[in-house]
């Protein structure tokens, strides 16, 4: 996601506390992620 969008973590994690990016789908462990479909919506594709 932080390639994708061109943000810096912290950037990034404030962006999605204020929902201007989508929460994490799920975690695998430790690490979020995020379904293909939601990473195109917020791309717009």
């Amino acid at each position: 996601m932080l390639a994708l969008l061109n943000v810096s973590h912290s950037t990034f994690y404030s962006r999605v506390r204020d929902n201007v990016y989508p929460a994490p789908d799920g975690h695998d462990g430790r690490f979020p992620y995020w379904h293909n479909e939601t990473v195109r919506n917020l791309l717009g594709k």
